[in-house]
C-alpha cells in the first residue's frame, strides 16, 4: 500500500505545470522465476533469534563462572591468611621459648637468632597473606556490588561426590546450547544464501505485478485531488540479460568459493570446540580421581597412624607373637583355599567366626589399657603463651631434678620421679598424697628422705609442678627383665609401659641414674646425659614433634622393642 504526488514543469514553447497524485494504491509484487528474499529470511532469522537467547544464557553463565572464580580466590586467600597467622604464632612461641632456653645456657646466641629470623620472615609472610586476602575480598565485593567495606567470611561447599560426566552427553549439551554452533550454522546459511541469489541473477527474471488504487492529473493542486479515476494495473514481467561480460557468471563462482570457505571453517570451529570439551570433561574426571586418590591416602595415612600407635600402646612379646599367629591362620585358611583341601578349609573357616571373640579374650589385658590411655589423653593446649610458660617451668622443673638425683646419688638415696606427658596420672595420683608445689631440689630430698613418710613411693610432676608424691606404680609384666633390678626400678619401667611417662629412677644400692621409656630402661646415666635427655623427651622441638605425629616408622618400632628385650635380659 502507497500513496504519490508528483510534479512537472515542461519548459519550451508553451510553458504549463502538471501534478499527478495516487491517494492510495494497494499492490501486490511477486518473483516468479528470480531470487526470494523472504524464503532465505524465513530460515535465518529464527536461526537468529535463538542465538541471541543462546547467548544470553551463555553470557549469565560466565557470569556465574566469573563469580566462582573471585569465591574460590578469596577461600584461597583466607586460607593462607589463617596458616600464616599459626605460622607467626609458632614461630613466636619458639622465640620465647628460645629466649629462655638461652638463659639456661640450652641454646646458643646464633640459634636464638636464627629463631628471631624465622619470626620476622612469618610476620612479612603473614601481612603479604593479608594484603592479598583485602585485595580478593575487595574483587568479590565489587563483583557482586556490595558496600567495598564489607566483610566477608566464606564457607566452602561440600564436594559433589559421585559426580562423573560423560563425553557424549557433554557434546550433545554443547551442540544445542552453545552459540557458536548456531553461528556457524548460520554463517553457512548465508554463504548458501548468497550463492542462490548469484545463481538466479545469472538467469532471466519473471515477475508478477497487480495494483488496485485512484489517480488524477491536474494543472493546478487544488485540482489533483478532485473527482480521483479508478486505476487498475496487472503486468507480467521478463527481464534477460544478454551481454553483461562474464559479470554474474564470476559473482555466481565467487559466491560458491565463499560457502565451500564457510562449509570448511564451520567443521574446523566445530572440532576445535569439541575437542576443547571432551579436553575439559577429561581434566574434570581427573581431578575428581585425584581428589579420590588424595582423601584414600588420608585414609590410609590415618589407619597406619592408629595402627603404630595401638601397636605401640598395646605392644608386648605376646602380642607380636599372637598377630604373628593369627597372620599364619589367615594364609592357612587361603592357602587350603587355592588348592581345595576341602576338609581343613572347613575347620579353619568355622574357626574364623569364633576368630573375633577369642581374640577379644586374649587381648583382654591390652585392649583394657588401650582404653585407659586414650581415656586419659589430654587435649593439647593451643595458646602459644601458655605453651611458653609451660615449657619455662618444666625447663626449670628439670633443672631442679638433675641436681636432686645428682646430690641424691651420691648419698644412695632411691628416688623414683614420674614426668607426666600426654596421658594422665590422676589415677596413680590418687594412690598418694597430693601436694601441687613446685619442683625444687630441696622438696624432692626431703620427700625421699629415708625416714619421710612418702620416700617408698613415687612424685609424679605435671607441666613443671609437683602434683603428688608416695604414689604407688603398677609393676612390670615382662618376665625378660634382669633378675638383679629390684622393686623400684620394675615399678618405673611399669609405669612408662602403661603410659607414655618420663620416669626417673635412682638405685638405692648402687645410686646409679637410670631412665626408663616406653618399657626401656636406660642405666647408668651421668647427670649432663639425664638433662640432655628429660629435655629432648620433655621438651620436642616442633619439627620432631610434626613428625612423631605423622610418620609411621615401624621398624624403629620393632628396634625398640627388641631393644627392650634385651635391656630385660641384662
Amino acid at each position: 500500500m502507497d500513496t504519490d504526488l508528483e510534479y512537472m514543469r515542461y519548459f519550451g514553447a508553451s510553458t504549463y505545470n502538471q501534478f499527478t497524485s495516487v491517494p492510495v494504491r494497494v499492490g501486490y509484487t511477486q518473483e516468479l522465476v528470480g531470487y526470494n528474499p523472504f524464503y532465505w529470511a524465513k530460515k535465518i532469522e529464527p536461526l537468529k533469534y535463538e542465538k541471541v537467547k543462546k547467548e544470553l544464557l551463555y553470557n549469565l553463565e560466565e557470569i556465574s563462572e566469573q563469580a566462582t572464580t573471585y569465591f574460590f580466590t578469596l577461600a584461597m586467600a583466607q586460607m593462607e591468611y589463617d596458616m600464616a597467622k599459626e605460622q607467626l604464632a609458632t614461630a613466636d612461641t619458639l622465640y620465647r621459648t628460645g629466649e629462655e632456653r638461652l638463659k639456661i645456657a640450652s641454646i646458643s646466641k646464633a640459634d636464638l637468632l636464627t629463631l628471631r629470623l624465622d619470626a620476622v620472615n612469618a610476620r612479612n609472610t603473614l601481612e603479604n597473606a593479608e594484603i592479598d586476602l583485602k585485595r580478593a575480598m575487595f574483587s568479590l565485593a565489587s563483583y557482586l556490588n556490595l558496600d567495598k567495606d564489607v566483610q566477608i567470611m566464606l564457607r566452602l561447599p561440600s564436594r559433589p561426590s559421585n559426580l562423573n560426566v560423560q563425553v557424549d552427553e557433554a557434546l550433545a549439551l554443547a551442540r544445542d546450547n552453545n552459540p557458536e554452533f548456531l553461528s556457524m550454522k548460520q554463517s553457512v546459511l548465508e554463504a548458501e544464501q548468497s550463492v542462490d541469489k548469484a545463481h538466479k541473477e545469472t538467469l532471466f527474471n519473471a515477475s508478477f505485478n497487480a495494483s488496485v488504487g485512484f489517480n488524477q492529473v491536474a494543472s493546478k493542486f487544488k485540482d489533483v485531488y478532485r473527482h480521483p479515476l479508478q486505476q487498475d494495473l496487472v503486468s507480467i514481467s521478463v527481464s534477460i540479460p544478454l551481454v553483461d561480460w562474464g559479470v554474474r557468471k564470476g559473482k555466481y563462482n565467487i559466491a560458491k568459493s565463499n560457502l565451500k570457505v564457510a562449509e570448511t571453517s564451520a567443521q574446523q570451529q566445530a572440532l576445535t570446540l569439541e575437542e576443547d570439551v571432551t579436553m575439559t570433561i577429561s581434566d574434570f574426571n581427573v581431578q575428581q580421581r585425584l581428589i579420590n586418590s588424595a582423601e584414600e591416602a588420608l585414609d590410609i595415612a590415618l589407619m597406619a597412624y592408629g595402627l603404630y600407635w595401638l601397636l605401640k600402646l598395646v605392644g608386648d612379646t605376646k602380642v607380636e607373637r599372637l598377630g604373628k599367629g593369627v597372620i599364619i591362620f589367615l594364609f592357612s585358611l587361603w592357602l587350603s583355599h587355592i588348592f581345595h583341601l576341602n576338609g581343613i578349609y572347613f575347620i579353619l573357616s568355622h574357626v574364623v567366626s569364633l576368630g573375633v571373640l577369642a581374640l577379644v579374650v586374649l587381648f583382654q589385658p591390652e585392649i583394657r589399657r588401650l582404653l585407659e590411655q586414650i581415656g586419659s589423653s589430654r587435649l593439647r593446649s593451643f595458646n602459644p603463651f601458655a605453651k611458653a610458660q609451660q615449657v619455662t617451668a618444666i625447663e626449670s622443673a628439670i633443672a631442679q631434678t638433675v641436681l636432686a638425683c645428682t646430690e641424691m646419688s651420691k648419698s644412695r638415696t632411691g628416688v623414683l620421679i614420674v614426668f607426666e606427658r600426654d596421658i594422665l596420672l590422676d589415677h596413680i595420683a590418687r594412690t598418694g598424697t597430693i601436694v601441687d608445689a613446685q619442683v625444687s631440689s630441696e622438696l624432692l630430698k626431703n620427700i625421699f628422705f629415708v625416714k619421710a613418710a612418702m620416700h617408698d613411693g613415687a612424685v609424679i610432676i605435671r607441666e613443671g609442678r609437683l602434683l603428688a608424691g608416695g604414689c604407688m606404680l603398677p609393676l612390670s609384666k615382662n618376665v625378660n627383665l634382669s633378675r638383679d633390678l629390684g622393686m623400684r626400678h620394675r615399678a618405673g619401667i611399669g609405669m612408662s609401659e602403661n603410659s607414655d611417662a618420663v620416669v626417673v629412677i635412682v638405685s638405692e644400692e648402687t645410686g646409679a641414674i637410670s631412665v626408663a621409656i616406653g618399657g626401656l630402661l636406660k642405666r647408668h646415666l651421668m647427670p649432663e646425659t639425664l638433662e640432655k635427655l628429660l629435655m629432648k623427651e620433655l621438651i620436642p622441638q616442633q619439627e620432631e614433634e610434626a613428625e612423631s605425629k605423622f610418620r609411621l616408622h615401624l621398624p624403629s618400632f620393632h628396634k625398640e622393642r627388641k631393644e627392650r628385650d634385651e635391656d630385660g635380659t641384662k
